[in-house]
């Protein structure tokens, strides 16, 4: 089963008040989380360093007390109780509508909407400022669902004011790059998002597998890789995240091609850890030429209250 999406991708507008008590000192509490941290953000001289970066984002930021988009959506996302700010599904639907530049409503496979963080499997989140940016050698980048936008270090200010509305055109201005699932085609497991979910009762515990191929970045300078994402919810007045202890398995059969030879290899991965999600990126290994595909899924993750959940796939030459 997989999750569908409701992108709602619209103008950052004023929070507005709706509801009074709790509910006025929330909105209050959301505006200052992003009003706490500075337009700094990070830049990188190469595209090494910041893949390096990339790899530990959330250790490297909390040493360098950067504030990053995910952070600041997180914060405001765990923040929140649901049984106390809203009465029913209509208000949490309203709240998130006002509140889009960092919330978003997924369809899930039981018909029930989750709430989520907006962008919040997006693989730059964590070195992206709250505004959305970061900086590559003389390029600005901000994050957009699906992709990326960028321009020249000159032209920040219409980055910065670009307004995402789904249409990503090239421009004389801002330029854009998305992670296009006609990029991963080469792999054979026939989904660049392997999903699939696991509820007990009021817990749920969901695990995606995603493909990627990241870039593009100096010209053609990609890197080949696979991401793994558990998190656990509880239900309470729609999907809301919660913490739990997770542990997770991990099982990648990598394969390549040339001509009548056939190269195989193995990741693996076993972790168990306390939190809102269990979360790493694994790269494929470097070869001169060709990349490596997904030929085999074996993921699990699991936490006590919510079961086990699996992403299976097995696929043959």
């Amino acid at each position: 089963m997989k999750a569908k999406r409701l992108t709602m991708i619209a103008t950052l507008v004023s929070v507005a008040i709706l509801f009074v008590g709790c509910k006025k000192e929330k909105a209050e509490k959301i505006s200052a989380l992003k009003q706490a941290t500075t337009n700094d953000m990070l830049r990188f001289e190469t595209s090494a360093q910041l893949f390096s970066y990339l790899e530990e984002a959330e250790s490297n930021n909390q040493k360098n007390g950067f504030v990053s988009f995910g952070k600041m959506a997180d914060d405001a996302y765990y923040s929140i109780k649901p049984e106390e700010m809203f009465k029913n599904m209509d208000e949490v639907v309203q709240f998130v509508m006002d509140n889009r530049d960092l919330y978003q409503l997924i369809l899930c496979s039981d018909g029930e909407y989750m709430v989520e963080t907006r962008m919040y499997d997006h693989p730059f989140r964590e070195i992206a400022n709250t505004e959305g940016i970061f900086q590559l050698e003389d390029s600005i980048y901000r994050i957009i669902e699906g992709g990326l936008a960028y321009t020249s270090v000159d032209k920040i200010n219409i980055l910065r004011s670009y307004k995402d509305d789904g249409i990503h055109s090239n421009t004389g201005d801002i330029l854009f790059y998305s992670f296009d699932k006609s990029d991963e085609k080469a792999y054979k497991c026939s989904d660049s998002e392997l999903y699939n979910e696991n509820t007990i009762g009021a817990n749920r515990i969901t695990l995606k597998i995603r493909n990627y191929k990241e870039g593009p970045f100096n010209g053609d300078y990609h890197l080949y890789g696979y991401s793994y994402l558990a998190k656990p919810y509880h239900l309470s007045i729609g999907w809301w995240g919660c913490n739990r202890t997770i542990t997770g398995t991990s099982e990648i059969r990598l394969a390549k091609s040339e001509g009548f030879m056939i190269y195989r290899g193995i990741e693996q991965e076993n972790r168990t850890v306390g939190g809102n999600k269990l979360k790493f990126n694994k790269l494929y290994p470097t070869l001169l030429d060709g990349i490596w595909f997904i030929n085999g899924s074996h993921c699990s993750a699991s936490t006590p209250d919510a079961g086990t959940v699996w992403v299976i796939c097995d696929m043959n030459f």
